[in-house]
């Protein structure tokens, strides 16, 4: 359950991404394109390189060094904007983790609930009168709330015909 749960995030957080963090959005795309933007100057050195061979050699040397540095100082950029998307990306898994535990809480205690619910309205009108007359009138609608159809009518049914139109008056708010 909690992992169809994790599956479901991951895949609208990355539907969502790019409505969520159009900046990072557009950070990646521009990204993108110098990546491109690098390939192309790595091929246009290919076609330097044929065309420095008819160079002499000093001149040559001092432009493939020249053309070396800059595809250097390009891959350092593109590293370090890396990294920062490494961490960026472990941020939002942990940020994740925590949500999914979260999830998983609250599907715990509703479960917790759910059983609790259904024990105290197994009890037949005579027995659960009482306890719901005793009850705090917050609590009672919260047992309503969480009920079917056919237990909301038992709960009505046990209750003090004042005290019920005072539950329905809160709930139908």
């Amino acid at each position: 359950m909690s992992v169809g749960v994790l599956i479901l995030g991951g895949l609208g957080f990355y539907l969502l991404y790019p409505k969520m963090n159009p900046e990072k959005y557009e950070e990646t795309v521009q990204q993108v394109e110098e990546e491109n933007a690098l390939n192309a100057t790595l091929n246009s050195s290919e076609s330097e390189s044929i065309n420095l061979e008819e160079t002499d050699s000093s001149d040559r040397t001092s432009s493939v060094i020249s053309l070396q540095k800059t595809q250097i100082d390009s891959l350092q950029s593109i590293v370090s904007e890396l990294r920062r998307q490494r961490n960026e990306t472990n941020t939002i898994n942990s940020d994740l983790s925590a949500e999914n535990k979260n999830l998983k809480e609250k599907l715990d205690q509703k479960i917790t609930f759910e059983e609790e619910l259904k024990g105290i309205l197994s009890l037949d009108d005579k027995q659960l009168s009482p306890i719901l007359e005793n009850m705090d009138e917050m609590k009672v609608a919260d047992l309503y709330q969480g009920s079917n159809s056919t237990q909301k009518q038992k709960i009505l049914r046990c209750l003090d015909p004042k005290r019920a139109a005072k539950l329905l008056e809160a709930v139908i708010k």
